[in-house]
């Protein structure tokens, strides 16, 4: 709300200042709930199995993507960034594509005025800290799925190897024939 303003005003502030101030505040207040809103998206499509909800053809691995994108943008988006051509993320969380004139993430604003006096007060009105418990949850759901199919991949990688040089079950090796 305006109540930033109108204190700013009674304790002898400039105009210019508190308008400042209650910018910074709106900012804060509008990147935290589309950021949680978006994080809500996301935890429920991962709980769903799939994509976001009322789409066709949900891809199970759909939510993973997007919190990458929430988070901080896929490969592709950061190396557009690297060329100086920026990313914004769309209200459900998912990148909007290139282009010079697009608004900074929703990430990106909360950084730029963390320094806001009302920062964590505005951002919890938004429930912005348990979203990003749930967050921090789906990350590691990630990292363990990662370290599964790594894991996984080795296996097969190491059993292949073996049937290539003829060990047996004992893991000794063969003598091989060549014919």
């Amino acid at each position: 709300g305006g109540g930033g303003v109108i204190q700013a005003l009674m304790a002898g502030r400039g105009g210019g200042a508190a308008f400042a101030d209650a910018e910074m505040e709106r900012k804060v207040s509008i990147s935290a709930r589309n950021l949680g809103d978006g994080v809500s998206r996301i935890v429920l499509a991962a709980r769903m199995g799939g994509g976001s909800s009322g789409q066709s053809g949900n891809d199970p691995e759909e939510w993973k993507v997007r919190l990458l994108k929430l988070l901080g943008g896929s490969d592709e988006d950061n190396q557009r960034n690297s060329n100086g051509d920026s990313s914004a993320l769309t209200e459900d969380g998912v990148a909007s594509g290139g282009g010079n004139n697009e608004a900074p993430s929703d990430i990106d604003i909360l950084l730029e005025n963390s320094t806001c006096e009302r920062f964590v007060l505005r951002c919890v009105e938004n429930e912005l800290p348990p979203n990003l418990i749930h967050c921090l949850r789906l990350l590691r759901v990630l990292e363990l799925q990662h370290d599964h199919s790594v894991a996984q991949k080795q296996q097969q990688l190491r059993r292949s190897r073996r049937s290539d040089y003829g060990e047996n079950n004992d893991g000794h090796e063969d003598d091989l024939i060549v014919p």
